[in-house]
């Protein structure tokens, strides 16, 4: 998840449903430079759990 690609592009990544909190915390730390992503979720658990994951601040 650290590759530089410019153009309108979208990226997928398919993850092992049992590794969602891993899977936000390697799109949250991957990368010093948060230009732009998206979770898109439909489940209130799982858009709760990757809000506070990746607004967290060290």
């Amino acid at each position: 998840m650290c590759e530089e690609l410019f153009g309108p592009i979208l990226t997928i990544y398919v993850y092992k449903e049992n590794r969602f909190k891993e899977t936000l915390e390697l799109v949250d730390k991957t990368s010093n430079y948060a230009l732009t992503g998206a979770i898109i979720a439909q489940d209130r658990y799982a858009i709760d759990v990757a809000t506070k994951i990746t607004t967290q601040r060290r």
